[in-house]
């Protein structure tokens, strides 16, 4: 007897009886249902089917036998009316399970998806690798053939910068007699740390930067005059380190479409983004074998929106001791001069400006002698002035243009007291 391969025990055989004819099938079953007394009739029920992974080759009659084997002697304590086997095993339902469940392509146990007739059914949207073996005559398997990557179209290649999101959920263009194993790539885990520089940096900015954790390995940042530089160094590390010397990573433009994907520079861990839209950016080991066996497949997603389309309103909430008699007042201005009204003060997007805060010149002088200032942010418990007056830079930094609040606070003492006056930045016109 035939030994049959089965992916779910790599390397096992199950025994199977050997028919030459329809009418020999026909025969066995016909003793399994009666006892070998020809007349009685063969009878059908509900059919029970147990699903078993094979090849497809001469073995399809033994499929459909045992098929009807297990109908006809299962439930036989349910008599109905006597059924032909030829109407049996050319039925459409039938056959169509037969066929469906005999053509598949073969997997390993650790294989992501489904498998299908000449394709593995995954999560449509995902970066995908697939290895391949031979599965030889005696049915045990043989050297592994290749490691491919998989387009949007669901067909494998070995040329890396032409992996791409699947689309439709497949990968097809496969043989039912290989074995084969999917592997998605992973949302890397932790934090990078970035910047909005006109220039490179020259280092790491894992001290200079701001950090950002990532979330099913995204980040989103809002479009600013200057590229963004991101290091990712802090991801490669532990278990997302690379087995071999350096992961290959390919920047793959997803939106808008047309973009054409390209390798980054091999041991490179930071990364220049500038234009709006989303790009991924796929970690593969630089050896493919260690990329399967060791999972070693990532990705990163940037997502660059577009600069929010809202108006910068200025208000004012002045503060200070009981004791004071004296009256706070500011001035505004940005580069084309006073702002005569800053509660409808709007901001031109693609030119930020600079808005200078003063206290009024007939403030400072009801101040006593030497009077001192201590200027505060909010957001940012390492900005400090000393002067008389602050600039709120918007080109400069991006955070300024987040929609909400940033309150400005300037503490004054002099020799009759203390003086507090809050100047709060409201983005979004609320």
């Amino acid at each position: 007897m035939r030994g049959v391969y089965s992916p779910l025990a790599p390397g096992r055989a199950f025994a199977q009886p050997a028919f030459n004819t329809m009418q020999e099938i026909a025969g066995y079953i016909h003793v399994l249902q009666t006892g070998g007394n020809s007349k009685l009739p063969l009878e059908k029920n509900n059919i029970c089917i147990i699903i078993v992974y094979m090849r497809v080759n001469s073995l399809k009659p033994i499929l459909y036998s045992l098929l009807f084997a297990w109908t006809v002697t299962a439930l036989s304590v349910c008599v109905v009316e006597p059924i032909d086997l030829t109407d049996f095993v050319t039925d459409p339902k039938v056959t169509a399970i037969v066929e469906a469940q005999a053509q598949r392509v073969n997997l390993t146990k650790k294989s992501e998806g489904t498998a299908g007739n000449r394709a593995i059914l995954v999560a449509p949207a995902q970066y995908y690798a697939v290895a391949e073996w031979e599965i030889k005559e005696d049915d045990s398997v043989g050297p592994r053939i290749s490691t491919q990557f998989v387009k949007a179209d669901g067909l494998r290649s070995q040329t890396i910068t032409e992996i791409a999101r699947v689309n439709g959920g497949r990968i097809g263009g496969l043989d039912n007699k290989k074995l084969y194993e999917a592997l998605s790539a992973k949302p890397l885990e932790g934090n990078v740390y970035y910047v909005s520089s006109s220039s490179a940096p020259g280092g790491s900015l894992t001290t200079t930067g701001t950090q950002y954790e990532l979330k099913d390995g995204v980040i989103t940042l809002t479009a600013s005059k200057d590229p963004y530089y991101i290091d990712f160094s802090a991801l490669i590390t532990g278990d997302q380190a690379p087995s071999s010397a350096n992961y290959t990573i390919v920047e793959v433009p997803v939106s808008p479409a047309g973009g054409t994907a390209s390798t980054v520079t091999a041991g490179t861990t930071i990364i220049m983004v500038e234009d709006e839209g989303t790009t991924d950016y796929v970690f593969a080991d630089a050896d493919p074998l260690l990329m399967i066996d060791n999972d070693k497949f990532f990705y990163l997603t940037v997502i660059i929106e577009p600069k929010p389309e809202v108006s910068i309103t200025l208000s004012i909430t002045v503060t200070y001791s009981s004791s004071s008699t004296k009256e706070i007042k500011f001035d505004f201005s940005d580069g084309n001069g006073v702002i005569s009204d800053p509660s409808n003060y709007k901001v031109d997007q693609d030119d930020p400006p600079t808005i200078t805060i003063a206290l009024n010149s007939d403030t400072i002088s009801s101040f006593g002698t030497n009077p001192t200032y201590d200027w505060y942010y909010d957001k940012d418990s390492t900005f400090t002035q000393n002067t008389s007056s602050i600039s709120v830079d918007f080109n400069s930094d991006v955070d300024y243009l987040l929609p909400g609040t940033h309150t400005f606070t300037v503490i004054i003492k002099d020799d009759d007291g203390y003086y507090q006056a809050d100047v709060t930045i409201t983005v979004g016109g609320s």
